[in-house]
């Protein structure tokens, strides 16, 4: 099988995940996990647009067999990027066998201007610096994408607005802003702001003062003007990000930092 046939089933296989795990969101097992989104004020048609899932299968075998059901082999499954051979959230942890590499965590698909799922994020509820994405070989069309393109693309506005974390994008769409995307966690920002100069010329950064984020707008802001991008960014103070400034000011006081930094 060649190069571009296995990134064709590996895409596949991340679609069926997608599709998989937000089936299990929206069952009896779901309900931990979408008393959490909830909490950030997301509504069910945010979340059926954003195709939000939730990993509630805690054996280690639920994806492994959904997709064995749908006709992968093992070998594919165990190319998909989407099984280990170790999770630390398993009870028992199997060193030979692989098991899902989601459990227990809410799940985000990253899905191309192409509209292909080319990765899958894992967030942690309880502790978000154990968010991950799917192991994919997928990783050079990854590196590049941007969370919301493929929805963003179609927007009419006149720019785009950039977020630094993939819940901000969604509290954005949901607050009107159809044009945001963000720059999922990979961090590799040059690839993404190569990507982004394909669609607009002019962005709004819509990121908090954190030192990690600041040092991330400057790479971003860099790159972008070298190759004569407008560059407007928002004031979110004293918010930390675009989700701090939603949830706790509301949708309202966004629209109108947005108005502001476009007047």
């Amino acid at each position: 099988m060649n190069k571009t046939d296995t990134a064709k089933i590996i895409s596949e296989m991340n679609e069926a995940a997608g599709r998989y795990y937000h089936s299990l969101l929206l069952s009896d097992s779901g309900r931990k996990g979408m008393e959490y989104l909830k909490s950030y004020g997301l509504s069910r048609d945010t979340i059926d647009k954003f195709g939000i899932g939730f990993a509630a299968d805690i054996s280690g075998y639920g994806l492994i067999d959904h997709l064995k059901r749908l006709g992968y082999t093992n070998d594919e499954i165990n190319d998909s990027g989407l099984v280990v051979k170790y999770n630390t959230r398993l009870a028992r942890r199997p060193e030979i066998e692989y098991v899902d590499m989601f459990i227990n965590e809410i799940i985000f698909s990253v899905v191309n201007e192409n509209g292909h799922t080319v990765g899958i994020y894992g967030h942690d509820m309880e502790e978000p610096w154990l968010d991950v994405f799917s192991n994919t070989r997928l990783y050079s069309y990854l590196r590049k994408a941007l969370f919301g393109i493929n929805i963003a693309k179609r927007s009419n506005a006149d720019h785009m607005i950039v977020c630094h974390g993939v819940m901000d994008t969604i509290l954005m769409h949901q607050a009107g802003f159809d044009m945001t995307v963000s720059f999922p966690g990979i961090e590799e920002s040059a690839f993404q702001a190569e990507t982004i100069k394909d669609f607009t010329s002019k962005i709004i950064l819509c990121v908090g003062p954190r030192e990690y984020e600041k040092e991330w707008t400057e790479d971003v802001i860099s790159i972008l003007e070298r190759d004569g991008v407008q560059i407007i960014c928002a004031d979110i103070s004293p918010f930390n990000d675009a989700t701090d400034l939603i949830t706790k000011a509301g949708a309202d006081e966004m629209i109108k930092r947005i108005r502001v930094a476009t007047d």
